[in-house]
Formats: C-alpha cells, structure tokens, sequence
C-alpha cells in the first residue's frame, strides 16, 4: 500500500469477513466500524477505519445509499474543494479541524464480483476524479486479464463460482461494474511501470473514464497501486 505516515486511511467492504481482511491487509492500526455514525470518533492519524457495510444482498439502491451514508459521515471532499492542496502535503486524521484534504480511500469489493458492485463503484466515485479498479486476487488464483476475470484460467462467465447466484456471472469487470464508464487498461500498459501507467490513468480521467487494469500478480498489483499514488 502506498501512503504518507500520518495518513489516515479508510476502506469500504460489503461484508463482515471482507472488512477484516481489509483491515488484516492494510497493516496499521485498524478498526471496525459497523454503523457509518461511528465514523465521528475515529480518525486518528495512521489509522485505518474500515468499515462494514453489510451490502452485498443488498439491492443496488439500497447499497449505493450505504456507500454515500458513509462518505456523507467524514466528508469527503470533491475534487474543487480541494484543488489548493498539494500532492505531497501530508493529510491529517479523519473529521481533523486540521484536516488538509481527504484520507486515502479503498472500496474492498467480492474478487468474484458477487453482489451490487456497480451501484457500490458508481456511488463511491461520486465526486472523485477517478477510482482505479483492480479486483485481481492472485493468491486465490483470480486474476483479470483482457478485462475479464479468470479463475485457474477459466472465465468468470464460464465458471461454476456463481452457480449458488440467482444471476448469470457477468462476461467482464466492466459488465459488472456498469454502469460506472470504465476503460481496460492491458497488462502491457501495467507492466510499463507506474509512470507510465499513471500517465494512462490521466488520460482516462480526462476522458471521464474509470480504468479497469489487468493483473495477473501481486508485483501488478503493486504497479498499479503505485501509479494511483502518483496522482495524489
């Protein structure tokens, strides 16, 4: 993970089990949040605040309403109401009357793209430049190639991972994700190394596209992760 050491991090997840492999994940000093009103007395710096939103049987209403409660809760700012703030500036804690601009922001959705992931991105990347979406897990054996998730090598799509679903797997991350505008970003492009790829991820942005990057390891993963932190 890339980030400043004083800055204050928090992540969405859609279940309970997600979340606190979110916070294992994140290695800093983590809590729990079950209810976005308890978002108000957290916030240290360094901390990560993870929280749960019981979402993923949700309908997309219902679970686009849960992602903004809660960004409603700290106050995420829009990108205008923090253009003076500098890339390299150190953000302060959550809800600090100090506060230089906004934490650094993870949405944890299902690596098999179960449950409303559409409405979720849609509602998360309301007011933000762009959101960077990697759903590779390649210790699971999931990862995203050609924009399509492939497990042990097979399509989603083609898998029987959604079988216990009461809906056909979607054929691409993009499918699932609708309808968030999304762009695939090639493997190539990620392989490039996160200048370049950062400098893709301008491009997209500035076309009103989310990119969608392919990953096949955790060294991919890591590129990309480091090209989103050049973008501040």
């Amino acid at each position: 993970m890339c980030r400043q050491g004083d800055t204050a991090v928090i992540a969405l997840a859609d279940d309970l089990s997600g979340a606190a492999e979110a916070a294992a994940l994140l290695r800093l000093p983590a809590r729990l949040v079950l209810h976005a009103d308890d978002l108000g007395l957290s916030g240290e710096v360094g901390e990560a605040v993870v929280v749960d939103l019981d979402s993923r049987y949700l309908d997309d209403g219902a679970a686009a309403d849960a992602v903004r409660t809660v960004l409603r809760a700290v106050g995420r700012q829009s990108p205008a109401a923090r253009a003076d703030v500098t890339a390299s500036r150190a953000f302060r804690a959550v809800n600090s009357p100090e506060s230089y601009g906004s934490p650094l922001w993870f949405k944890k959705c299902d690596s098999l793209l179960r449950g409303p992931v559409g409405a979720e991105a849609t509602a998360f990347a309301e007011g933000a430049e762009l959101l960077v979406i990697a759903t590779a897990l390649p210790a699971a054996r999931r990862v995203v190639r050609g924009g399509v998730v492939l497990l042990d090598g097979v399509p989603l799509h083609a898998s029987p991972a959604w079988r216990a679903e009461e809906r056909a797997a979607p054929r691409s991350v993009a499918e699932a994700l609708a309808p968030l505008p999304t762009a695939d970003v090639p493997l190539e492009a990620v392989r490039q190394g996160p200048i370049a790829l950062a400098g893709r991820f301008r491009e997209l942005a500035a076309r009103g596209r989310h990119p969608v990057c392919d990953a096949e390891t955790d060294t991919d993963l890591t590129v990309i992760a480091g090209a989103a932190a050049l973008l501040g």
